[in-house]
């Protein structure tokens, strides 16, 4: 089986993905970093680029910048940013009644590759 970055690289015509370097002290916080973006994330926001922006200043508290994105779907979607070869920043937004809810976190590949079976 592929890994992701592989079936970016290669099943879809060299599409890719942004990636981002950590410093090895971030590594040791990534539940930390987790917790902190659920926290921040936990209520419904009026569109998916204000949960982006609210991860984007968690992560930048840690040294991490996100890129800037353009959301491909308005109802729902996931946004994937490759932090280094083995961590990786997922970002899901959902449309509901109230807003969008949104999810961030950092996974490594397997639990990446868990929440993209699940989409």
């Amino acid at each position: 089986m592929l890994s992701f970055r592989q079936f970016f690289s290669e099943e879809n015509g060299g599409l890719d993905i942004p990636v981002i370097s950590l410093k090895e002290s971030i590594l040791d916080k990534v539940e930390l970093i987790n917790d902190q973006l659920e926290q921040r994330l936990n209520e419904c926001v009026v569109n998916p680029y204000i949960g982006w922006v609210n991860a984007s200043k968690t992560l930048s508290e840690h040294g991490i910048t996100l890129p800037k994105v353009m959301m491909k779907d308005v109802i729902e979607g996931v946004e994937i940013v490759a932090l280094d070869e083995d961590y990786y920043f997922y970002y899901e937004y959902n449309f509901v009644n109230e807003g969008y809810q949104t999810f961030a976190s950092i996974v490594n590949e397997t639990e990446l590759e868990k929440l993209l079976e699940e989409e």
